[in-house]
């Protein structure tokens, strides 16, 4: 079993996993941040370090 911390913080949900903070469901097609790896409930799920046109720019 899983225990994981939720904030719910100007209208959006966070939570807390392996020391990491992540916001929940911000309707972005995809994934973003400083970590590029997320295990969440044994599932695997990979990141980019920046979104959308940020990301043609480097």
């Amino acid at each position: 079993m899983y225990t994981y911390t939720l904030r719910f913080e100007n209208k959006h949900l966070f939570v807390e996993v392996e020391g990491n903070t992540w916001l929940i469901d911000t309707g972005a097609p995809s994934s973003f941040g400083n970590v590029v790896v997320l295990n969440f409930l044994e599932n695997i799920y990979h990141t980019e370090r920046l979104y959308g046109s940020e990301c043609r720019n480097t």
